[in-house]
């Protein structure tokens, strides 16, 4: 993947570019992308975009991964990350990391049984 190559030679436009062709041209590997992408977002706080591109991965590509995050975020931070989730972010939080750790995400398992403490 061409993001990665440019990811590790701290080209992050270029990167970012890649991995925003790979999710949105496939015809697979989006979902690593995502997550490439994600770490990306993280290195330079852009925490409305991991917000966005954690939505494509978990309501259009239906990745378990991004269901789990996601999931988290909406759990715990809230939509605008002010750590104040309203209930009906607290329950689709809740519904994702469900339907993540149903797929298998140790993640999802993770933060449900922080959850069911």
């Amino acid at each position: 993947n061409l993001g990665n190559l440019y990811m590790n030679q701290n080209k992050t436009d270029l990167a970012e570019r890649y991995y925003l062709l790979a999710i949105n041209n496939g015809p697979k590997g989006q979902a690593d992308a995502i997550h490439n992408i994600v770490v990306l977002y993280s290195k330079q706080d852009r925490l409305m975009d991991i917000l966005s591109v954690l939505k494509r991965g978990a309501y259009t590509f239906n990745d378990p991964w991004s269901q789990g995050q996601l999931g988290y975020i909406y759990y715990y931070l809230g939509s605008t990350f002010n750590n104040n989730p309203t209930s009906n972010e607290k329950r689709e939080g809740l519904a994702l990391l469900n339907k993540a750790a149903a797929s298998g995400d140790q993640s999802a398992l993770h933060y449900l049984q922080e959850i069911n403490k």
